[in-house]
C-alpha cells in the first residue's frame, strides 16, 4: 500500500467518522417534553462537574413523598443523582475499566447520595444553577424514574452501598453505557427532556455539557412588583 493510498483511506475514514458523529448528534438528540421557564413558574437545580462527570443537585421536595428514595431515606432534604457504568462507577477509574465501558454495551447503575444539609456544604466540585419550569422538574424526575429497573414488586433493586455508607446506594438501571450513551450524556439527555435547549449526544465530555448550561442558562424572572398608585 503506498503511502498516498494509505493516507487518502484515512482522510476518507476521518471524513465518514464527522458525518456519523454529526448524524448521531442531530438524529439521536431527544425531543424537549416540557415548557420552558417563565415568570411565576420557575425551579432552579443545580449541575456538578467533578472534572469528568456530571450530577444533578436536588431538594428531597422534587420527588414525590412515597418515591423509593425518601421512603429509603426519610431524613434527606437533598439528593446527589448520577448514571453511568457499574464497574467504572463503583469500583472506580482506570484505563481498562474505561475502554470496556465505551467500547461493548455495559450495565450500568444510579448512585444515590442522600443529605441533610445543600450538596456544597459536603462537596467542593463545579456546580452550575439551572432553570426549569415545574413541568421540566416533573419531567426530569421521570426521567430518573425510568432509568431505573424494579423489581416485580415495584421496589428498586440495590447492587450496593454506595461511595458514601449510610448516606449512599447504588441502584440498578435498566439502560446500557456504550459510547454514544456515556453518563454525561445521560445527564444532557435527562435536561434536554425537562426542556433545556441542549444538545445531548453532544455531551460526551462534562466540559461539552456544562458550556452549553451555562450558554443556555437563564435565572428565574424576579416577579414585577405591581404599580402603586400615590394618594
Amino acid at each position: 500500500m503506498t503511502g498516498k493510498f494509505r493516507l487518502k483511506r484515512i482522510a476518507v475514514g476521518s471524513v465518514a467518522l464527522i458525518i456519523v458523529t454529526i448524524m448521531v448528534c442531530v438524529l439521536t438528540n431527544p425531543t424537549p417534553l416540557a415548557a420552558t421557564v417563565s415568570e411565576g413558574d420557575c425551579v432552579e437545580i443545580q449541575v456538578s462537574d467533578n472534572g469528568w462527570h456530571t450530577n444533578f443537585y436536588l431538594p428531597a421536595s422534587a420527588f414525590p413523598a412515597d418515591h423509593p428514595f425518601r421512603t429509603d431515606y426519610p431524613g434527606a432534604n437533598w439528593f446527589v443523582v448520577g448514571w453511568g457504568d457499574e464497574g467504572f462507577y463503583i469500583k472506580g477509574p482506570s484505563i481498562l475499566r474505561g475502554f470496556d465501558a465505551i467500547i461493548p454495551p455495559s450495565p450500568t447503575v444510579v448512585h444515590l447520595i442522600a443529605l441533610d444539609r445543600p450538596p456544597e456544604d459536603y462537596f467542593s466540585d463545579r456546580r452550575l444553577p439551572y432553570s426549569l419550569s415545574s413541568e421540566g422538574l416533573d419531567q426530569l424526575v421521570s426521567e430518573i424514574d425510568a432509568s431505573l429497573k424494579m423489581t416485580r414488586n415495584g421496589e428498586l433493586k440495590v447492587v450496593s452501598e454506595g461511595h458514601y455508607p449510610g448516606a449512599s446506594r447504588f441502584y440498578r438501571s435498566r439502560f446500557s453505557y456504550h459510547a454514544f450513551h456515556t453518563c454525561n450524556q445521560w445527564t444532557a439527555g435527562v435536561l434536554r427532556k425537562a426542556g433545556a435547549p441542549i444538545n445531548a449526544p453532544a455531551s460526551m465530555l462534562s466540559g461539552s455539557l456544562m458550556m452549553q448550561l451555562e450558554n443556555t442558562h437563564k435565572a428565574c424572572p424576579v416577579p414585577q412588583k405591581p404599580d402603586t398608585i400615590e394618594p
